[in-house]
């Protein structure tokens, strides 16, 4: 079986006259040079590299949380979660197919779980990764399936979890102690020592130093939303975590940042543009580059989501404990960075506050199927809009799924009642 690079599917576009997939012809925008170098950068990390570092003695763990990758790097280990998830869309009915027959994984699971469960089995005769972090309260679905991956020869270290839906803020010390326990006792399983503290507080800084450009980026957007479109950010905040690098980290930190200034630069020259139907989305990302396609072309724009939005360490503690403050408040706002399951509910006091910055006339609600987390979400979501008064549309679909004409008819239908 081969593997590919994370961004294999990004449109071919990217590196032709019309430089993205979502570009709107009427705006005939320049080449964006600062995109280019970002897609060229994100391809470069793939299964197939993080697998060479695991066959020559290097640290490769299976198991991925965006607010744990400074963590992670700081105990010398690179997550290959990105990798696999890519294939599992790739390879979705085979390896789907591999969890329902061999590893008796039930038809109603959702798909993105299947599909990661089935891809461990197909890579077992030749797996070099044998280690991987489960953030217990991810799902009950994702649970069971680290249930199953020491049967695949996958040693599993469990990550307990923390609910905060009844916070209680004179508990806040025992919430950041149970937090730092943790983060130790994934630090002594990993590498059999403590974290290093001063390590992670420079992954800590570096993050923020790029959080604080990323936030610039998307301040300056406002400006003109087609000239980076909601894919292209997401792919943006998707480099925060590690900048796409497996043993060439600093190298990629370097670069990954150079490229945030030349995208920041770049926006000096962009025309303004704020001809179009400005919107939000709240959701996960079932084909997220042909919904931004059918949004614009429709005249509409996503100039705000709750998948992407800046977050800082403190760094006036002690960095395990900043680690500890980042996931409870993460988990508050409805992020739920600590694979607890985020309080969704206060996930639309964020929409709230964009509908009320940005100006947004409606809401996608996207999801993926067969996800109950996702579907209680959607429900409270749908009925929190309706009482409010604010036009949504809800499309569910597979992680690997393409919109058929009916949904993107559907989706130019509900931007076009917005005009």
């Amino acid at each position: 079986m081969s593997n590919t690079s994370v961004l294999d599917n990004v449109d071919d576009s990217l590196q032709e006259e019309s430089w993205s997939p979502q570009a709107v012809e009427r705006d005939a925008l320049p080449k964006s040079p600062g995109l280019l170098s970002l897609y060229a950068i994100a391809k470069t990390f793939s299964l197939d590299a993080v697998d060479r570092i695991a066959k020559d003695g290097g640290n490769v763990v299976w198991g991925f949380v965006m607010g744990w990758s400074p963590l992670f790097r700081s105990l010398g280990y690179i997550s290959g979660e990105g990798g696999l998830i890519m294939d599992s869309i790739r390879l979705s009915a085979e390896a789907v197919s591999a969890a329902e027959s061999h590893c008796r994984v039930p038809v109603e699971i959702c798909t993105p779980v299947k599909a990661r469960c089935g891809i461990h089995h197909l890579r077992r005769p030749h797996n070099t990764i044998k280690k991987h972090v489960q953030f217990a309260g991810d799902c009950g679905m994702s649970d069971m399936m680290a249930g199953i991956l020491p049967l695949e020869g996958i040693e599993v270290h469990t990550v307990e979890p923390l609910s905060l839906l009844n916070y209680d803020p004179a508990r806040r010390p025992q919430y950041v102690q149970f937090y730092v326990n943790e983060i130790q006792r994934l630090a002594h399983w990993l590498t059999g020592k403590p974290v290093d503290e001063a390590v992670l507080a420079q992954e800590l800084h570096d993050r923020n130093l790029v959080t604080r450009k990323i936030e610039t980026i998307l301040k300056l957007r406002e400006k003109n939303p087609y000239y980076l479109t909601l894919g292209d950010v997401f792919v943006l905040a998707g480099g925060s975590n590690d900048y796409f690098a497996t043993d060439n980290y600093e190298e990629n930190k370097a670069k990954y940042n150079a490229i945030l200034d030349q995208i920041i630069a770049e926006f000096d020259s962009v025309p303004e543009n704020h001809d179009y139907i400005p919107l939000l989305k709240v959701g996960g990302c079932p084909f997220c580059g042909e919904l931004c396609k059918v949004v614009d072309d429709a005249g509409g724009a996503i100039v705000g989501n709750n998948m992407v939005e800046p977050a800082y360490y403190r760094e006036d503690v002690n960095p395990v404990e900043s680690l500890a403050h980042f996931m409870i408040d993460q988990q508050l706002s409805g992020r739920g960075e600590d694979k607890s399951g985020g309080v969704f509910t206060n996930v639309v006091h964020h929409i709230e506050h964009q509908i009320e910055a940005t100006g947004a006339k409606g809401v996608i609600v996207t999801g993926v199927i067969n996800c109950p987390y996702t579907s209680i979400a959607q429900q409270y979501w749908q009925d929190y809009f309706k009482k409010k008064g604010v036009p949504f549309i809800v499309m569910l679909a597979d992680t690997n799924a393409v919109p058929t004409e009916e949904v993107k008819m559907r989706l130019k239908a509900f931007v076009e009642m917005l005009v």
